[in-house]
């Protein structure tokens, strides 16, 4: 009788937390960064909606993350914390934001063309960084990996 009890409050408490759990994370997502977030509508373009949508593995390495959040190693970033005194791209068009990054960060040019390359063989650039990781995740990887470039420039400029 006791096992049989212990049994039924067990799955009856995985059962609950699963489903909670799975509301919660739901609702977050839709609820917290597509209507609360103070940056939602640019949120919206950058943070991918791929809930169901992939079984492919998606590796979020630091540089991916940093390019599809624009949270990390550049300079608008670390310029919203006072970490650095100005967001200026090191290459001189404009804030180091992902954005521009991905866009017209002139120090990226030929890794940009690349990966523009790329989408072009099934999409019309620019794309949403959601269609980047769902169809070009590849392409897109390889761009985002290239980011070392202009933190290695960044960290010269600021030894010198």
């Amino acid at each position: 009788m006791h096992t049989y009890i212990r049994t039924h409050i067990h799955t009856y408490i995985h059962s609950y937390v699963h489903t909670h759990t799975h509301t919660y994370i739901h609702t977050y997502i839709h609820t917290y960064i597509h209507t609360y977030n103070k940056e939602g509508e640019y949120n919206n373009r950058i943070i991918p909606d791929i809930s169901g949508e992939t079984t492919k593995k998606i590796n979020f390495t630091q540089n991916l993350t940093t390019i599809v959040t624009g949270h990390g190693n550049i300079k608008s970033y670390l310029h919203r914390f006072r970490i650095i005194e100005a967001p200026d791209c090191t290459c001189g068009n404009g804030n180091q934001t992902a954005e521009h990054i991905l866009l017209e960060c002139g120090i990226l040019q030929e890794e940009r063309e690349r990966l523009i390359a790329a989408v072009a063989k099934t999409d019309i650039w620019p794309i949403k960084k959601d269609t980047l990781i769902k169809r070009h995740y590849k392409a897109f990887a390889r761009f985002a990996k290239t980011m070392d470039k202009i933190n290695e420039i960044n960290t010269v400029k600021e030894e010198q």
